[in-house]
């Protein structure tokens, strides 16, 4: 019974650690500033994708340096992380702008958007995730390398909609 029992506990701290995690993740990306006209610009995080093509492995001949080079890297990766979400929410808060200003009412669009952002931060959580467990050596690049891209491509499209949505607006 006690192992049962500890089992249990560690599988609800781990529930409740993701939980905390996927709260922060979802907080971070509450509109602050909110902007009419944010300028994203997405090619800016093309190095960072070519961080994750490289592999830290290549020195495993010497596994002090293959350490280094990992916590370099995913230190690097974790600032491009933090201003990927700044200009994610910049973008979330403008469409919201957008949309509060519009004469017409879109709760399709607002749910879209609820959506999106939740589907955010559940990539977030993966590649917090992924990124720990390759600073352990034990993650893998290909697996981040598509989680990362995966946002970078939610954060295209999101500026593409915000141009949409505001030329239906204003009819720019």
């Amino acid at each position: 019974m006690t192992p049962w029992l500890v089992a249990c506990a560690l599988v609800l701290i781990a529930a409740v650690s993701t939980a905390i995690q996927f709260w922060a993740h979802l907080r971070s990306l509450n509109a602050h500033e909110q902007s009419s006209d944010p300028v994203v610009d997405v090619d800016r995080y093309r190095p960072m994708l070519r961080l994750l093509s490289c592999d830290a492995s290549e020195h495993e001949t010497d596994p002090a340096l293959s350490r280094k080079m990992r916590k370099e890297r995913s230190e690097q990766l974790r600032g491009y992380l933090r201003d990927l979400t700044g200009d994610y929410a910049k973008l979330l808060g403008a469409l919201r702008l957008v949309m509060v200003q519009s004469a017409d009412d879109r709760p399709d669009l607002a749910k879209t958007l609820a959506r999106n952002r939740l589907m955010f931060a559940v990539a977030m959580c993966r590649i917090d995730l992924s990124l720990r467990l390759y600073d352990l050596g034990m993650g893998r690049n290909d697996l981040l390398r598509r989680d990362v891209l995966g946002l970078v491509d939610t954060l295209n499209v999101l500026r593409g909609q915000f141009q949409y949505v505001e030329s239906a607006v204003w009819g720019a």
